[in-house]
């Protein structure tokens, strides 16, 4: 039997959990737990200083965080720990405020408070290694697509480049100085990768992890468009090709282009199954089908009946008709769209996600008109 990833990551935390209560159940018994806050190994962040006394608190995490030393357990796991037992402090310092402040079942009426979140980090950087903080910042890394003698190198050019950021920014309050100096570092870092990989190399990196907003934007038609990688890739040297024109509105008028090019040779057709299937009525969709458990052959045939109703709903809008003429056929569009849902799942499924999904259709049942959810016409 295979093991799924995140069941194994989860039996490795709840035993190291488990291996951290053990360790200081028997320190308190033994009562050998020392009142310093000696950090026994680890970088502290260069901005950090070490407070002179620890807290009880601060002694429980040392505890878990030298337990799970001993074990062995990996420093990006012993941050994932760490970071939940503090949250887990803070849901219970919240559960002891007055019960009329907080929801029935534990949420939060307030957002979370900038500065709790900064003092967990500042904890998490006085607890353990940086290298795990920044294994953490970053991500899991998958560096499959560059040679293996250059991953080290690489991952380290990341992860001090992300050290270099790490607290200077607030999330999500940016000002104009953090922006020029974050383009300077932008620079700094394409410098020093490309110290390290070829020109193919680089190009690599750049279409697997750069957060430039073109190339978000292209991942963004990869899943809307449902790309191919043969598809992904022409377009990204073509858009390279229009960055380098000198021209700022030659180049952004290329790149528009590139776009448009690009949606007319997917076709209506692919745009609009891409985007049905990610869709909030697809998601509902498969949602009652395990539910309800009818075959897969009835979830398609809904899909293809959404394909019908959006070109019917297109060529109605096209015809010139007056209110009482366009209202009638709104209707019976979707007297025709239920009926067919409903032969495709069955009259008590049909009927319950009739209820809870394609609200749309409603609309239309009273005569008005409305878009398809999801962007399912096609047009964005």
């Amino acid at each position: 039997m295979q093991l799924r990833p995140w069941f194994v990551v989860s039996l490795t935390l709840n035993v190291g959990l488990l291996l951290a209560l053990v360790w200081t159940l028997r320190e308190k018994r033994a009562a050998t737990v020392s009142n310093t806050s000696s950090l026994s190994s680890g970088t502290v962040a260069r901005s950090m200083v070490p407070r002179p006394e620890a807290t009880s608190q601060d002694q429980s995490l040392i505890g878990i965080r030298d337990a799970l030393r001993a074990t062995g357990v990996a420093p990006e796991q012993i941050e994932q720990v760490l970071r939940g037992a503090l949250q887990k402090q803070r849901q219970r310092a919240k559960r002891a405020s007055s019960w009329w402040k907080g929801t029935p079942y534990g949420g939060d009426l307030q957002f979370a408070d900038p500065m709790e979140m900064h003092r967990d980090q500042q904890e998490l950087r006085q607890l353990v290694d940086e290298s795990a903080l920044m294994a953490g910042s970053l991500g899991e890394l998958d560096l499959g697509y560059i040679p293996e003698t250059k991953r080290a190198a690489v991952t380290r050019i990341l992860q001090d480049y992300a050290e270099v950021n790490a607290g200077h920014t607030a999330n999500g309050l940016r000002f104009s100085a953090d922006m020029a100096r974050e383009d300077l570092l932008r620079a700094e870092l394409q410098r020093d990768l490309r110290a390290v990989l070829t020109e193919k190399e680089y190009f690599e990196y750049t279409l697997h992890d750069s957060q430039s907003t073109e190339w978000v934007r292209l991942r963004m038609d990869a899943v809307s468009l449902g790309l191919t990688e043969l598809e992904f890739r022409e377009t990204a040297q073509a858009l390279l090709a229009a960055r380098a024109l000198a021209d700022p509105q030659a180049r952004s008028n290329a790149v528009e282009q590139i776009h448009a090019d690009l949606r007319a040779r997917v076709g209506p057709d692919r745009v609009f199954e891409v985007r049905a299937k990610n869709s909030s009525e697809f998601y509902q969709l498969r949602e009652a089908q395990v539910r309800f458990g009818f075959p897969q052959a009835a979830t398609d045939r809904v899909v293809e009946t959404w394909h019908r109703t959006a070109q019917a709903a297109e060529a109605l809008r096209a015809q010139a008709a007056d209110e009482a003429t366009r209202t009638a056929a709104w209707r019976a569009l979707a007297a025709d769209t239920r009926k067919e849902v409903v032969a495709a799942l069955g009259p008590e499924a049909g009927a319950a996600y009739l209820e809870q999904s394609m609200s749309w259709l409603r609309e239309w049942e009273n005569g008005t008109d409305t878009r398809m959810s999801g962007g399912m016409m096609g047009k964005r």
